[in-house]
């Protein structure tokens, strides 16, 4: 999906040197599920797979309060 794409591009370019190796597992997992499921979740329109980590969700939040800065 596209706008996934653009989405976790730009957060990637713009924090993902400082991120943490756990972390950067987190967002490895997230990169794996489905875009649509990670577009519902990234929009709020989801609380997130039921199956998620607390990496994962900390990532997200990362993502959204990324996307509200811009």
């Amino acid at each position: 999906m596209k706008e996934m794409d653009i989405i976790l591009g730009g957060f990637v370019d713009a924090r993902g040197a400082g991120l943490t190796d756990t972390e950067l597992d987190a967002l490895e997992t997230l990169m794996d599920r489905q875009d649509q499921q990670l577009f519902l979740w990234i929009t709020g329109a989801s609380d997130g797979p039921d199956d998620y980590t607390d990496a994962e969700k900390g990532i997200v939040t990362g993502i959204v309060e990324f996307c509200n800065a811009i």
